[in-house]
């Protein structure tokens, strides 16, 4: 496993730079249509 600059480790087989691409691709067009990708609003935890 190879740890990434941000984020967990991936399997040696991914290459770190063409993850970075693709989440800043994904950050970009996240950007451009932010009423279509939103956040999930955070759930609480639930006590038992």
């Amino acid at each position: 496993m190879t740890v990434t600059k941000k984020g967990p480790p991936c399997p040696t087989y991914i290459d770190p730079d063409a993850l970075e691409r693709a989440i800043a691709a994904a950050r970009k067009i996240k950007d451009a249509n932010p009423n279509k990708y939103k956040s999930l609003p955070v759930q609480p935890e639930v006590k038992q």
